[in-house]
């Protein structure tokens, strides 16, 4: 009887710790709720073929590829004070349903940690066909990591797309589906990168304008 007491108290008291381990606290958010909002977003690759705009009726920020194989990336106002922070980013996005049958497999979202211009994770999912991607840069054995998962919404509507870093450990998922739990990466301090990132993009050739809107975006740090 005393052993499965101690067991029991030794059982809750490690899951207190793990709660405690868990917990994080929110540095940034942003619900596009005014035109000023966007204005928070970098843009930080994509140039002149990407536009953005505040979309006032669903007040989310919208995203627009004119044409060619573009990827309109931007960075959010939080960056690590030194290589490889930290960082749980959150956000939701729709690709729209109007994509070209022929650029169905290849239009995607996706954000990414510990981003500079030569390293980071990255979260990338294809709505048109549910495929998943996690990506590293630099590249590593073990990476990527790719699959199809049913839980992903297709074109037209919300995904919730979830990318965390916290020491060597990654966490991806997405609609709370997660792809990827926990993943040790024993060369987590070569992605180096500061920055947290989201982007709309293709890998096919856009003869047309696209488009994608982002929502509720939160960047999470462990709680101190």
């Amino acid at each position: 009887f005393r052993k499965s007491v101690q067991d029991l108290i030794e059982s809750r008291l490690r899951a207190i710790v793990a709660g405690v381990a868990a917990a994080e606290v929110t540095v940034y958010e942003n619900t596009f709720s005014s035109r000023a909002s966007i204005a928070d977003l970098r843009k930080i690759e994509g140039g002149k073929e990407c536009k953005r705009r505040w979309a006032k009726r669903e007040e989310e920020l919208s995203v627009e590829i004119k044409k060619g194989a573009v990827t309109c990336e931007f960075a959010t106002p939080v960056r690590g004070d030194s290589p490889g922070p930290d960082h749980h980013l959150e956000v939701q996005a729709t690709v729209s349903n109007e994509v070209p049958k022929s650029l169905r497999d290849k239009v995607f979202v996706s954000i990414s940690v510990r981003n500079n211009q030569s390293a980071r994770y990255e979260l990338r999912i294809v709505p048109g066909t549910r495929a998943w991607e996690v990506r590293r840069q630099p590249e590593a054995q073990g990476f990527p990591l790719t699959g199809s998962e049913q839980t992903i919404a297709g074109l037209g509507k919300v995904n919730r797309l979830s990318l965390q870093a916290f020491g060597d450990s990654i966490t991806a998922a997405v609609n709370g589906k997660k792809l990827v739990d926990g993943m040790p990466d024993s060369g987590a301090a070569e992605v180096e990168g500061r920055r947290t990132t989201i982007a709309f993009g293709t890998d096919g050739d856009a003869k047309e304008r696209i488009g994608a809107r982002f929502d509720d975006l939160r960047v999470r740090i462990p709680s101190p």
